[in-house]
């Protein structure tokens, strides 16, 4: 994304995660342009939260600051487990 394809963004839950100016060799840049729908990860973020105004419309987004990326493909993610009986909201992780 980007005219420098240096800008990654995504939405989950009605928010917008958006990082901008990633280095090439950057997880989640990669991530982004060799999407696999048969892999599972967990991304923990620390970012700004802000309103987006952009082309008449207002939402929210998430400027990254700091994210850690893990791969659970394969795995149970222990926060939507039946013996949790949870399932957190990302808002709630902030």
């Amino acid at each position: 994304m980007g005219t420098n394809k240096d800008t990654v963004k995504y939405d989950y839950q009605g928010k917008s995660f958006i990082k901008f100016h990633l280095p090439e060799n950057d997880q989640l840049l990669q991530m982004a342009q060799e999407y696999d729908i048969t892999k599972s990860y967990i991304m923990n973020v620390v970012g700004k939260v802000s309103m987006n105004h952009f082309a008449g419309r207002v939402t929210p987004q998430v400027m990254l600051e700091d994210y850690d990326i893990i791969d659970v493909t394969g795995q149970v993610d222990p926060r939507k487990s039946p013996e949790n009986n949870n399932d957190f909201s990302i808002w709630s992780d902030i």
